[in-house]
């Protein structure tokens, strides 16, 4: 007679198990290509850390990105520095100089003469290996010796220096010029990459977080389960339905779930570390169990798409074949200088000026030259050849090399990014249909664990069998959690390979490679 309201008791008991069961289940959100998820319930109370906000602040605060940023402006600098070699130029000089002769004889006595030259003029290079000059010289000579008389000598210069074969003509001239520019936009496409990576493990970390939160939700609905168990299993004891090992056994299941809970507790810990420390806000004044609430994983997912469409934008937007291209060039230049080396120096120089004269005034001097009183022309070639050129030809030799190195790496780089793109899109197209294994899975253990409620509500079933069943649906549960994550992680990878995971957050590029 005393089995009767001990079954009602267990029975009302289970059914409440079953709605908080039901209440932690997997929220129904939006779908995975437009609106964010609402937030996970089992986080704590405050404001939502939604994904385009975690996105947000790790572009403006990730450290690895604050000194990514800085190459692309260094790297400016040194295409400043390069384009500075044909910058126009003004020199001058001041020179005094006294000799003071000795006596020869007796009979004739020595003489001082001191001379002060000053000068002044301008310079400009040009790339095709040309050098005009534009100078103007005073030189002041005064003398004791007799029968000698000091003198203003006043000119003004035009120079031009032309080299006829080593560094002649515009490609040899600009090669530095043209492969730091070429740096300057590897070191942006470089900056591009640390960018995609931030914001892939930005957010892989977010939902991971997401995850965490959802598997200590699943855990505790077990610990629920496993206290309501214990309870039964003690009220059937002092009824003289159950034994002490039952009760045993009872217990054993709930410590092993509250030992479950730490470990999960502890990875959402972790996980929320990570994400911090991504968006750069990870320091000591923050508490050791301190978590942010986050957005819930979401249920459906876009389709994956033909992988032709995903290799052609692989080919078009992957930083690292853009790179590598530029490296390549970069070493074609440095061929072409090396080259250039290993030729003689013939350079062709002349020049045309005035000059004017008098013996006190200087002004005197220039206004003489300013009326061409006198003039002078000059033309001349200059020859150097290292024997040999072995050094050079050295040199020449390794640019050619290292040429071909890059040469065979970009098509190692473009064959890697192929397998890559391959099997990321192999992976996600596995993990969309162990999710939908998943799901069928789950669908089936739901039911399982309906009809296994409704045969114990009859009698027809024991409470272990119920738990088995509540143990089956949890690890069904648990699968299904793995695949969505999976899932998630899968299309991560993919957009990052194909390099369209800003567009995929709603960012441009103008956008986030502001200094």
């Amino acid at each position: 007679m005393e089995i009767i309201p001990t079954v009602g008791r267990f029975t009302r008991m289970f059914r409440k198990s079953k709605i908080l069961l039901i209440t932690a289940g997997l929220s129904t959100v939006a779908a995975w290509s437009g609106a964010e998820a609402p937030a996970t319930e089992a986080a704590d109370e405050g404001p939502v850390l939604r994904l385009g906000e975690a996105v947000h602040r790790a572009l403006e605060h990730n450290l690895s990105l604050g000194i990514a940023r800085l190459e692309p402006q260094i790297a400016a600098d040194a295409e400043v520095i390069e384009e500075a070699v044909f910058d126009f130029s003004l020199f001058g000089t001041a020179d005094y100089t006294r000799r003071d002769r000795p006596v020869a004889t007796d009979v004739t006595e020595g003489t001082e003469t001191t001379t002060r030259r000053y000068s002044f003029g301008a310079r400009q290079p040009f790339s095709t290996g040309t050098i005009v000059t534009a100078e103007t010289a005073l030189v002041e000579r005064d003398t004791n010796a007799e029968q000698a008389i000091g003198t203003r000598d006043a000119e003004f210069a035009l120079g031009l220096n032309q080299s006829l074969w080593r560094g002649f003509g515009r490609e040899v001239n600009l090669a530095q010029l043209r492969r730091a520019r070429i740096g300057t936009e590897t070191e942006r496409l470089r900056f591009r990459n640390a960018i995609l990576d931030v914001l892939a493990q930005t957010e892989t970390a977010y939902w991971d977080l997401a995850y965490a939160y959802r598997d200590r939700e699943l855990r505790e609905s077990s610990i629920r389960v496993a206290e309501s168990l214990l309870e039964e299993t003690r009220e059937r004891e002092r009824l003289g339905l159950a034994t002490r090992l039952d009760v045993l056994q009872a217990r054993a299941n709930l410590a092993e779930r509250q030992e479950d809970i730490l470990f999960a507790q502890q990875e959402l810990e972790a996980a929320h570390d990570r994400l911090l420390i991504l968006l750069g806000a990870l320091d000591e004044s923050l508490a050791l169990d301190a978590t942010s609430r986050v957005s819930a994983l979401p249920e459906e997912f876009a389709e994956p798409p033909e992988f032709s469409t995903v290799w052609r934008r692989t080919l078009d937007q992957n930083p690292d074949t853009l790179v590598q291209e530029a490296v390549v060039e970069q070493r074609r230049l440095d061929r072409v200088v090396a080259r250039d080396r290993t030729r003689p120096t013939v350079d062709l120089s002349a020049g045309v000026g005035v000059l004017g004269v008098d013996i006190d005034d200087r002004w005197s001097a220039y206004d003489s030259a300013l009326n061409k009183d006198g003039h002078f022309w000059r033309v001349g070639v200059q020859f150097n050849m290292p024997w040999g050129f072995a050094a050079e030809r050295a040199q020449l030799r390794q640019a050619g090399r290292r040429l071909e190195q890059e040469e065979i790496r970009l098509f190692d780089i473009k064959q890697r990014l192929l397998e890559q793109t391959r099997r990321a899109w192999r992976q996600l197209r596995t993990s969309e249909e162990r999710l939908s294994a998943a799901s069928l899975t789950l669908e089936l253990q739901e039911e399982s664990f309906e009809q296994e409620r409704s045969r114990f509500e009859t009698g027809l079933s024991t409470f272990r069998a119920v738990l088995e069943s509540q143990r089956d649906l949890d690890n069904a549960r648990n699968s299904r959690l793995r695949a969505v994550i999976e899932r998630i992680r899968a299309e991560v990878d993919l957009h990052r390979i194909d390099g369209t995971l800003l567009e995929r957050h709603g960012f441009a590029w103008d956008e986030v490679e502001v200094p």
